[in-house]
Protein backbone atom coordinates (compact mmCIF):
# COMPACT_ATOMS: atom_id res chain seq x y z
CA UNK A 1 0.00 0.00 0.00
CA UNK A 2 1.25 3.59 -1.12
CA UNK A 3 1.44 5.97 2.11
CA UNK A 4 -0.33 9.41 2.15
CA UNK A 5 1.27 12.33 0.17
CA UNK A 6 3.53 14.76 2.30
CA UNK A 7 0.84 17.76 1.53
CA UNK A 8 -2.10 15.86 2.85
CA UNK A 9 -1.28 14.29 6.49
CA UNK A 10 0.24 17.88 7.02
CA UNK A 11 -2.78 19.77 6.03
CA UNK A 12 -3.90 22.22 8.18
CA UNK A 13 -7.63 20.42 9.14
CA UNK A 14 -10.24 23.13 10.43
CA UNK A 15 -11.06 23.21 14.04
CA UNK A 16 -14.29 21.23 15.10
CA UNK A 17 -16.67 21.77 18.14
CA UNK A 18 -17.22 18.24 19.80
CA UNK A 19 -20.08 17.12 21.27
CA UNK A 20 -22.06 14.76 23.58
CA UNK A 21 -25.26 13.00 23.78
CA UNK A 22 -27.37 12.30 26.84
CA UNK A 23 -29.61 9.94 26.15
CA UNK A 24 -32.75 10.55 28.27
CA UNK A 25 -33.46 8.48 31.75
CA UNK A 26 -35.87 6.29 32.67
CA UNK A 27 -39.40 8.00 32.57
CA UNK A 28 -40.66 8.72 36.57
CA UNK A 29 -44.14 7.14 37.08
CA UNK A 30 -45.94 8.03 40.39
CA UNK A 31 -49.61 7.00 41.64
CA UNK A 32 -50.95 9.39 39.10
CA UNK A 33 -48.98 7.99 36.45
CA UNK A 34 -46.16 9.82 34.31
CA UNK A 35 -44.31 12.42 36.76
CA UNK A 36 -41.74 13.62 34.27
CA UNK A 37 -40.36 12.18 30.90
CA UNK A 38 -36.35 12.85 30.85
CA UNK A 39 -34.99 15.05 27.91
CA UNK A 40 -32.14 14.41 25.84
CA UNK A 41 -29.49 16.94 26.25
CA UNK A 42 -26.34 17.48 23.30
CA UNK A 43 -23.76 19.45 25.24
CA UNK A 44 -21.22 21.29 22.50
CA UNK A 45 -17.77 21.91 24.03
CA UNK A 46 -17.89 25.68 22.62
CA UNK A 47 -20.56 28.00 22.40
CA UNK A 48 -22.43 26.70 18.98
CA UNK A 49 -25.85 28.30 19.02
CA UNK A 50 -26.24 31.06 16.88
CA UNK A 51 -27.43 34.26 19.15
CA UNK A 52 -31.59 34.99 17.04
CA UNK A 53 -32.09 31.34 18.23
CA UNK A 54 -31.93 31.37 22.12
CA UNK A 55 -34.71 30.76 24.21
CA UNK A 56 -37.07 29.82 21.22
CA UNK A 57 -38.71 27.12 19.78
CA UNK A 58 -36.56 25.32 17.02
CA UNK A 59 -38.25 24.21 14.41
CA UNK A 60 -35.33 23.95 11.42
CA UNK A 61 -31.65 22.30 11.17
CA UNK A 62 -32.03 19.35 13.43
CA UNK A 63 -34.36 16.41 13.37
CA UNK A 64 -34.87 13.26 14.57
CA UNK A 65 -35.17 9.87 13.17
CA UNK A 66 -37.26 8.25 13.71
CA UNK A 67 -39.42 11.38 14.39
CA UNK A 68 -40.85 12.11 17.95
CA UNK A 69 -43.34 15.05 18.40
CA UNK A 70 -41.51 17.03 21.11
CA UNK A 71 -39.61 20.78 21.31
CA UNK A 72 -35.73 21.36 20.55
CA UNK A 73 -34.29 24.42 22.27
CA UNK A 74 -31.20 25.92 22.94
CA UNK A 75 -30.37 25.98 26.93
CA UNK A 76 -27.27 28.41 27.23
CA UNK A 77 -24.63 29.07 24.10
CA UNK A 78 -23.38 25.07 24.56
CA UNK A 79 -26.56 22.67 25.55
CA UNK A 80 -29.29 21.77 23.04
CA UNK A 81 -32.29 19.70 24.95
CA UNK A 82 -35.48 18.11 23.13
CA UNK A 83 -37.83 17.33 25.30
CA UNK A 84 -40.61 14.83 23.48
CA UNK A 85 -44.43 15.27 24.05
CA UNK A 86 -44.70 11.98 25.31
CA UNK A 87 -42.98 9.01 26.80
CA UNK A 88 -40.09 8.05 24.66
CA UNK A 89 -40.27 4.28 23.32
CA UNK A 90 -38.51 1.34 25.19
CA UNK A 91 -34.76 0.04 23.93
CA UNK A 92 -35.12 2.13 20.43
CA UNK A 93 -32.34 3.79 18.38
CA UNK A 94 -32.51 7.14 17.25
CA UNK A 95 -30.55 9.32 15.11
CA UNK A 96 -29.81 13.36 15.43
CA UNK A 97 -28.97 14.96 12.37
CA UNK A 98 -28.03 18.81 11.90
CA UNK A 99 -27.49 20.81 8.90
CA UNK A 100 -23.98 23.44 9.06
CA UNK A 101 -26.29 26.42 8.95
CA UNK A 102 -28.54 25.21 12.20
CA UNK A 103 -25.37 26.90 14.56
CA UNK A 104 -23.63 30.02 14.98
CA UNK A 105 -20.88 31.16 12.49
CA UNK A 106 -17.85 29.41 11.95
CA UNK A 107 -18.99 26.44 14.01
CA UNK A 108 -18.34 23.24 12.28
CA UNK A 109 -18.69 19.45 13.44
CA UNK A 110 -16.96 16.32 12.80
CA UNK A 111 -20.17 14.71 12.37
CA UNK A 112 -22.86 16.29 11.83
CA UNK A 113 -25.20 12.78 12.53
CA UNK A 114 -25.01 11.02 16.21
CA UNK A 115 -27.23 8.06 18.02
CA UNK A 116 -28.58 7.76 21.00
CA UNK A 117 -30.45 4.72 22.70
CA UNK A 118 -33.23 4.92 25.08
CA UNK A 119 -33.40 2.68 28.11
CA UNK A 120 -34.26 -1.16 27.48
CA UNK A 121 -36.97 -2.98 29.88
CA UNK A 122 -36.48 -4.74 32.52
CA UNK A 123 -37.77 -6.02 35.68
CA UNK A 124 -36.40 -7.68 38.92
CA UNK A 125 -37.96 -9.60 41.03
CA UNK A 126 -37.17 -9.94 44.78
CA UNK A 127 -39.24 -12.36 46.12
CA UNK A 128 -42.23 -15.10 44.61
CA UNK A 129 -44.60 -17.07 46.28
CA UNK A 130 -46.72 -19.94 44.61
CA UNK A 131 -50.08 -20.44 45.95
CA UNK A 132 -52.38 -23.21 45.66
CA UNK A 133 -55.97 -23.38 46.47
CA UNK A 134 -56.62 -26.16 49.15
CA UNK A 135 -60.28 -26.36 48.17
CA UNK A 136 -59.70 -26.22 44.67
CA UNK A 137 -56.25 -27.98 43.71
CA UNK A 138 -56.96 -26.58 40.08
CA UNK A 139 -56.43 -22.92 41.13
CA UNK A 140 -52.87 -21.86 41.52
CA UNK A 141 -51.23 -18.66 41.90
CA UNK A 142 -47.85 -16.73 41.91
CA UNK A 143 -47.17 -13.41 43.56
CA UNK A 144 -44.22 -11.60 42.85
CA UNK A 145 -42.50 -8.40 44.17
CA UNK A 146 -40.13 -5.98 43.87
CA UNK A 147 -39.95 -4.69 47.50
Amino acid sequence: MIGLPVWYVTRIKPHTVDYTITAPALTEYDERGIRSISPINIKFSEPAAPLHAMDKRLTTGVSLSPAVAGTWMWSGDKELVFTPKNDWPVDATFTVRFTKAFFAKGVLLDDYTADFKTVPFSAKLTRSQFYQDPRDPNLKKLVAGSR
